[in-house]
């Protein structure tokens, strides 16, 4: 049993480390696209400043690991135990 929360413990934290680090950076990004000062009378969006500087994929990227990290830690959250239950373990304990 306790095999299984601390599984349970380890995959919500680095989840919820993912999900952390993903929108960080995002907000990072966004940040840095709308202090780039290239508009013309406010016309332009923050999305297209950073479409100028090549950094769509690199944006794409971290949104990805945020919800990899929010389906990582969803999975632990809602995870019951099937698998850990005693005697269907693959490790025995001692």
């Amino acid at each position: 049993m306790r095999q299984e929360s601390e599984l349970c413990m380890k995959k919500s934290v680095t989840g919820s480390i993912l999900v952390a680090g993903g929108m960080i950076s995002t907000a990072i990004l966004f940040a840095a696209g709308i202090s780039a000062g290239i508009t013309n009378d406010g016309n332009f969006s923050t999305l297209w400043i950073i479409n100028q500087f090549g950094l769509i994929p690199v944006l794409v990227v971290y949104f990805a690991v945020a919800v990899i990290g929010a389906i990582i830690t969803l999975i632990a959250i809602f995870d019951n135990g099937e698998d850990y239950e005693e005697g269907n373990s693959s490790t025995s304990s001692k």
